[in-house]
């Protein structure tokens, strides 16, 4: 006979049996199996050992109470082995653990209730209390020795606890360590109060006993809010839920059953379902491989999401980014995530679609986008021994390759110790900062010192921080320092006594502007006196007296320019076909071409011709048929007026009678801006040369050199 072991941690084992002789097999034509077993494993306390559900009879299996543990007879001796059969009860039965610890005081909660010894078979419970009211065992669920359920009952009223009481037969109990207590939940509020109808929102719903009991449930007007049991928010007061896919936008009231019992949120307080957010543009459209480039998204309906995170898929993963900080409801800002993809080690550029994770929104996930993802820039640490970099000038420098691919200067960062360093460009080759002028502290990034006494070079783009250095400054010797403090000194003293005599300089000069100063005011009152006084006399001239004026050169006009043109008296034919001819643009020209060509008249009849044929020709229609006219005289004079020499002279001064029609012209055409716009200014430069005349003892005489028809 032979013993056996083996190490399988199971109960029963059934394996060949193979006859072995003089070192060879015998043959098995019959296939013998034996069946192998340990009734110690799995039958861990008597009644699981004497149990028929755990344990076969065949197998012969007994408590031993010696080594409390479940043997075979000839393991133990006989006085303390009890077989199946035996009427001896097992140990007391012991309650390790109760769950839930609360439930509504309406009852209905299935109490899990743990331990050992806990009967041998369901028939073997008699009966359970929950704080003295009867919990119906639940023989479903029963495990042999192990656990038992039961459904608790009505409480009158709430806040009632207990322990948990449990009898087996032979008049045997267990009690609980931990008390039962019956309760009244009720809802107080909850947040967020808005979502997309596609669902996906968590809802922290806030109340009072909101975790009692076994079952709990929560749904918005019968739209499931499925209940999310996290250690960290879900106790008594604090519990969430995340709400399901709905087909309609509309306000709804949350409810929630604690195993069966129904209590609503207080009135007025409704989650409202949403139209999905969209997402309109994403700027730019490219990052790196390790990500945490800033994009700017907008949309609609943004603030309706919890955290939106920015979403990279390709056929190497989905790689999703970290929340994105929503600003309005048509904006935010997204940092790309990283990106781990081996098709980037063989390409700079590479294709991904580009999308949002936006709670359940499922059509934000893939966008009809061209998203491209680049290699990670490369910054070369400083070439110099040590990575010591000396820093001459305003600027330093730090290459690379690929730096611009993904980012530009605004986005990069470089810090010298924890000063930054101000950059100005990035080229696919190099980047351009400006250090700060004081040598920063001999420290790193995060304020801990270097060992080698200068501040360290970082570079910091999108999630990447990378070393590139130390900066060391020049620092001047003790003698160029004490040079440049005695020179300091000196200048400062000679500072000081050229100030001195500055200012003596200085008051005696102005002591002398005071005196032109008040002078100058006298002056200016004057001035201003007479300016009020001529401005008065334009502002309040007509058109009429104004026309009078500037036709007749003063001369009492008046009366022919004010008449309206009367209609000529019968028999008067001549004059009324001079009229006629008068309105006659041909003929006006070519009677003021007859009379420029009369060697009789004076330039003082031609100036007043030219202005008795304006105020006839204006009075007829106003100026239409005038500037009509003049366009004509000016078209032949300007095809007439080259001289042999090529120099352009548009009227000569034999052409008095058009000169003065043309300034009459003007004279006229400008009566609105000069009296509205422009007439104070020229008064005030009338009468500043007219003031400069007057106090001068010289006579200026200035020489005419161009007229109206000169260039």
């Amino acid at each position: 006979m032979r013993k056996y072991h083996y190490d399988a941690s199971v109960q029963e084992m059934i394996v060949p049996l193979s006859v072995k002789m003089n070192g060879n097999y015998i043959d098995d034509i019959h296939g013998y199996k034996v069946t192998l077993y340990d009734c110690s494993i799995g039958r861990r306390d008597c009644s699981q050992c004497l149990s028929e559900l755990t344990t076969r009879l065949p197998l012969r299996c007994g408590w031993c109470k010696r080594s409390s543990s479940c043997e075979v007879q000839e393991l133990c001796t006989s006085d303390e082995w009890l077989p199946y059969e035996t009427t001896e009860s097992c140990d007391d039965p012991v309650i390790t653990e109760v769950w839930p610890l609360s439930g509504p005081y309406e009852g209905n909660t299935e109490l899990l209730v743990k331990g050992n010894n806990l009967g041998k078979w369901f028939p073997d419970i008699v009966r359970i209390e929950v704080g003295g009211l009867p919990c119906i065992p639940i023989e479903a669920s029963y495990s042999v020795s192990e656990s038992v359920m039961c459904t608790t009952t009505k409480s009158e009223r709430p806040n009632v606890s207990g322990n948990v009481v449990l009898h087996i037969i032979q008049a045997k109990s267990a009690r609980s360590s931990q008390d039962f207590t019956y309760r009244d939940p009720s809802i107080h509020d909850f947040t967020p109060k808005v979502g997309p109808k596609s669902g996906g929102t968590t809802v922290t719903i806030t109340g009072e006993f909101i975790d009692a009991g076994r079952n709990i449930t929560a749904d918005f007007d019968g739209f499931a809010c499925l209940m999310k049991r996290e250690q960290d928010v879900w106790n008594e007061t604090t519990v969430r839920c995340k709400t399901s896919s709905v087909n309609t936008t509309s306000s709804a009231k949350l409810s929630m059953h604690f195993d069966g019992a129904e209590r609503l949120a207080p009135d007025g307080k409704v989650f409202k379902y949403t139209e999905d957010p969209t997402v309109k543009s994403i700027n730019p459209l490219r990052s790196m491989q390790s990500g945490g480039r800033q994009f700017n998204v907008t949309g609609t309906r943004l603030t309706s999401v919890q955290e939106p995170r920015m979403v990279l898929s390709s056929e190497d993963g989905i790689f999703v980014g970290r929340p994105c900080q929503v600003y309005s409801q048509s904006f935010m800002q997204c940092l790309s995530p990283v990106v781990y993809s081996g098709s980037l080690a063989s390409s700079e550029y590479h294709d991904f679609t580009v999308g949002f994770l936006m709670d359940e929104v499922a059509d934000l996930l893939q966008l009809d986008l061209d998203f491209t993802v680049v290699s990670d820039p490369v910054y070369f640490e400083f070439p110099e021994e040590g990575n010591i970099k000396d820093q001459h000038g305003k600027q330093l420098n730090i290459r690379g390759s690929d730096l611009n691919l993904a980012c530009t200067s605004e986005e990069v960062r470089v810090t010298v110790g924890q000063d930054e360093c101000i950059v100005e460009s990035l080229s696919d080759v190099q980047l351009n900062c400006v250090p700060p002028e004081q040598e920063p502290a001999a420290v790193n990034k995060t304020g801990n010192p270097t060992r080698n006494g200068y501040p360290e070079v970082r570079v910091e783009v999108g999630h990447l921080s990378l070393y590139i250095g130390y900066l060391k400054y020049e620092k001047a010797d003790t003698q160029t320092t004490t040079a440049i403090v005695v020179v300091s000194i000196i200048c400062l003293l000679l500072g000081i006594v050229v100030t001195i005599g500055l200012g003596v300089i200085l008051r005696n000069r102005i002591k002398y502007l005071n005196r032109r100063a008040d002078l100058a005011k006298g002056i200016l009152k004057t001035m201003e006196m007479k300016e009020r006084d001529r401005e008065k006399r334009i502002l309040l001239l007509d058109y009429g007296d104004y026309a009078a004026s500037m036709l007749f050169g003063g001369k009492n006009y008046n009366r022919i320019v004010n008449t309206k043109m009367k209609q000529i008296p019968d028999g008067s034919r001549c004059l009324e076909d001079f009229r006629s001819l008068l309105r006659d643009k041909l003929f006006c020209v070519v009677l003021i071409r007859t009379l420029e060509d009369l060697d009789d008249i004076t330039p003082e009849g031609g100036s007043l011709i030219a202005s008795f044929l304006t105020v006839v020709l204006h009075k007829e229609d106003h100026l239409m048929h005038f500037t009509e006219m003049m366009k004509v005289l000016l078209a032949e004079a300007a095809r007439d007026t080259v001289s042999e020499e090529g120099q352009a002279r548009v009227l000569e001064r034999k052409n008095m009678i058009i000169e003065k029609l043309v300034s009459n012209w003007f004279s006229l055409t400008l009566y609105t801006f000069i009296k509205f716009v422009i007439g104070k200014h020229l008064l005030r430069l009338v009468t500043s040369v007219q003031h400069e005349i007057d106090q001068n003892d010289k006579v200026m005489e200035v020489d005419i050199v161009h007229i109206l028809n000169d260039k």
